[in-house]
């Protein structure tokens, strides 16, 4: 309930304090619309109290609610020795350290100075381990960059290849076929083959046609060896 409370508070002090920036209801400024030498306020629709908050000074108690202990520990933390608060009230008392403590909220002030110590260890550590990173990777940029180039020109020249081949494999279809068929076309695959085949095929008749006439040639010279032998 205090939480809400606060809330409600703080809410209506920020709606307060930016309603002054609408001209609607300030009328034109002359000397006898001040009020004083040391308050520096127009004439406006807010009251006194949230006029002064308007003008950034420091209001008097004057609500109930601002009586309350959480309201006077806000009070003294946005306007500190000025807000004219008692600090010795605004300390907890037994019970709510105990309940504190029993929620696990409060700590001591040295256990609250060793866990802020070793987290600016770790962020130190953390930004160290960082920087190292950083240096080593900076050291190893020639040769990564070395190594990036070499493999992009090892692959532009591989793709330069498989474009030759391509284009010479168009040409040799063209050739055979009698016409040109687009690479992309599933026929194209299918008349590569088919060519492949053909061409095997006449070599291997080829061949033997080779291994006939020698073995028809040797039979030849055989025969005309043997007369004079006799």
């Amino acid at each position: 309930m205090q939480n809400l409370g606060r809330l409600r508070h703080n809410l209506g002090t920020f709606y307060l304090s930016i309603r002054p920036c609408s001209t609607k209801n300030i009328t034109a400024v002359s000397e006898d619309d001040y009020i004083g030498e040391d308050v520096r306020a127009i004439k406006t629709d807010l009251n006194y109290y949230h006029r002064i908050i308007a003008e950034g000074g420091i209001p008097p108690i004057t609500y109930e609610t601002e009586k309350n202990k959480w309201a006077m520990q806000e009070r003294f933390g946005r306007y500190g020795l000025k807000s004219e608060v008692d600090v010795r009230k605004l300390w907890p008392t037994i019970e709510e350290i105990e309940e504190l403590n029993a929620l696990r909220l409060y700590r001591k002030a040295t256990d609250a100075i060793e866990i802020a110590a070793k987290a600016q260890k770790m962020e130190k550590e953390k930004k160290l381990k960082k920087l190292a990173e950083v240096e080593k990777n900076f050291a190893n940029y020639p040769a990564k960059l070395q190594a990036y180039e070499e493999s992009s020109k090892k692959v532009d020249e591989q793709a330069v290849s498989k474009e030759k081949k391509n284009e010479s494999r168009v040409l040799e279809v063209q050739a055979y076929f009698g016409y040109w068929i687009d690479p992309k076309d599933p026929r194209f695959e299918t008349m590569m083959k088919q060519k492949e085949a053909e061409e095997k095929k006449k070599t291997k008749l080829v061949k033997r046609q080779e291994v006939t006439a020698k073995k028809k040639l040797s039979a030849e010279q055989s025969l005309t060896e043997k007369p004079k032998e006799s």
